[in-house]
């Protein structure tokens, strides 16, 4: 027998924006099969943005059955599986019948964004039982928005049948053999329905939202036996649910309270661990991640929704590849500023309906690119502002696809004035998840590129006139 052949392997699945991976790691941490599946997302209306769930579905149980034929009889040695999902997605789902009701209604979409100005009242209590503040981008708007305007989900709750749940519950459901109808904490803590204290649904909040808690999975812990991947003849225990971001915070174990960790790719994550009993700075998020019978974790949190995302609203204009962001910025002559209000303006301004725009009528391809990438980088820094003033931070861990933008990690060092490490390994969410999975592993992660601080003058002025532009543009808002 081979070495190989014995050794033990585990699966870890990562569902994302753009795309369903699988990848199997060996003992030692390392990749040894991967697959990986591009999803579509519809958007429609600037609001509106969702993706089908069954092509969605199909696309994670694509990967898996890619990976167990590259494994072949190998695959009898997967110990465990993991999935990490993206966070305040929703779906609709027929418990009994197993029809899938809802498309996948992204965590971009703002559709009920009507609904959520009428709670304006209830703000204050929701961000302080949440730990969120109220926005379209949570799971409890999108939820009332597809009990009010979709009839078979009307239809399924009459019949006692309807389950809403976030994206995870859904997988859980139709990839497991026991159809398990659970949530992990992560990503039920982003449906902006449980009470960080209790760690439960809160019956006040349900009954504001207009959410029935039948339609509700129950919640679980992040760390559980969810029930099995039956394929090929392969019967895989699942036993660890978590957020994508939440997993992404822990590739570089173990976590320190004066590291921040940003994670850049269709949106931008900026998290820190922060102490139990500091209050949590004003216009950013007090985030679960991870929630066990002995721990209890939470990070502040703040989010950049014009990330990647804007870099693909510009390219609706514009034809350029990522890999060329910082050629074409180096062709740059003039200088421009970008409300980037893509997808919502979010953390720490949480503005929903705020036109994204530059400051001139007249733009061409390097000198708008440059706007927009800048733009990226000064909402990080309003964030990393707001988490220093209570403790220092010596560091940034940066990782997802902008990190591959040296203009982009270069300026974000320079206006933080705070060393940034650039994670090698592009799996941020794989390896998290596979440390939370097996905790007792130690994968080797690839040793980071350092950008170290440098005086930028041009850059800063640019930060101040961005910051008196976006702070005009928020305030002649109806």
């Amino acid at each position: 027998m081979t070495e190989k052949s014995k050794a033990k392997y585990f699966l870890c699945l990562d569902q994302g924006g753009h795309a369903s991976r699988a990848l199997v790691f060996d003992e030692r941490g390392e990749i040894c099969y991967q697959s990986f599946v591009a999803i579509e997302t519809q958007s429609r209306e600037n609001l509106c943005v969702e993706h089908d769930a069954q092509h969605l579905l199909d696309s994670v149980r694509q990967c898996i059955d890619d990976v167990l034929q590259q494994m072949g009889h190998n695959a009898h040695h997967i110990q465990s599986a993991g999935l990490a999902t993206q966070r305040s997605s929703i779906v609709c789902w027929d418990k009994i019948s197993h029809e899938i009701l809802s498309p996948v209604i992204s965590w971009q979409d703002r559709r009920a964004i009507e609904f959520v100005t009428n709670l304006e009242d209830h703000a204050a209590d929701i961000y302080s039982r949440t730990g969120l503040v109220l926005n379209p981008h949570y799971g409890a708007s999108k939820m009332h928005w597809a009990l009010q305007h979709l009839p078979q989900v009307q239809t399924a709750y009459t019949n006692q049948s309807l389950v809403i749940a976030p994206l995870s519950s859904f997988l859980l459901f139709y990839l497991l053999q026991e159809h398990p109808l659970l949530v992990d904490p992560a990503n039920g803590s982003r449906t902006q329905l449980i009470n960080q204290q209790t760690g439960n649904w809160d019956d006040e909040l349900l009954q504001l939202f207009q959410i029935p808690a039948s339609v509700l999975p129950d919640i679980s812990f992040n760390n559980h036996c969810f029930g099995h991947i039956n394929k090929q003849g392969y019967n895989i225990p699942l036993n660890f649910c978590t957020g994508d971001q939440s997993a992404a915070l822990f590739a570089n174990s173990p976590l320190d309270q004066e590291t921040i960790y940003i994670n850049a790719g269709t949106g931008v994550f900026i998290q820190s661990l922060w102490p139990t009993q500091q209050a949590t700075p004003q216009g950013l998020l007090r985030s679960t991640v991870l929630r066990t019978e002995s721990q209890n974790l939470s990070v502040v949190e703040g989010t950049v929704n014009g990330g990647g995302r804007a870099l693909q609203w510009f390219a609706q204009h514009f034809d350029f590849e990522e890999s060329e962001i910082d050629q074409l910025i180096r062709a740059s002559n003039n200088s421009l500023l970008f409300i980037n209000s893509v997808g919502g303006l979010g953390a720490p301004y949480w503005q929903a309906n705020l036109e994204p725009r530059f400051n001139q009528n007249s733009i061409n391809l390097e000198d708008g690119l440059k706007a927009i990438v800048e733009s990226i980088v000064f909402l990080i820094v309003k964030n990393i502002e707001a988490m220093s003033e209570t403790h220092a931070i010596k560091q940034i861990f940066l990782s997802g696809g902008l990190a591959n933008s040296h203009y982009f990690s270069q300026s974000l060092a320079d206006l933080s004035q705070i060393p940034i490490h650039i994670q090698q390994q592009k799996e941020a969410t794989a390896f998290g998840l596979l440390r939370l999975l097996v905790p007792q592993l130690n994968p080797q992660i690839a040793a980071s590129k350092i950008c170290f601080p440098e005086k930028n003058d041009v850059l800063s002025t640019a930060f101040s006139k961005w910051n008196q532009l976006i702070n005009q543009a928020i305030s002649h808002m109806p």
